[in-house]
């Protein structure tokens, strides 16, 4: 599960973050409306998507963290 946690929060990092600052500053810089319309959907797609892979690595988190947890209590 760690692993997992590990990849996701690497893919992130690396490749997901860079994306959504790059189409952020596109949708900021561009002053025609359809492109701006079209920058931010494009964001937001991305940003969508980063935010349910943070929610998926908290709820690992917190699983991995009830099952040490659980462990130390028997």
């Amino acid at each position: 599960m760690a692993g997992i946690m590990v990849m996701v929060a690497v893919g992130l990092t690396f490749y997901l973050n860079p994306e959504v600052v790059r189409l952020q500053e596109l949708a900021f810089a561009t002053m025609e409306t359809e492109a701006k319309k079209s920058a931010y959907d494009a964001f937001f797609h991305y940003h969508w998507i980063a935010r349910i892979l943070y929610l998926i690595n908290l709820g690992l988190g917190t699983t991995l963290l009830c099952m040490k947890v659980q462990k130390w209590v028997r």
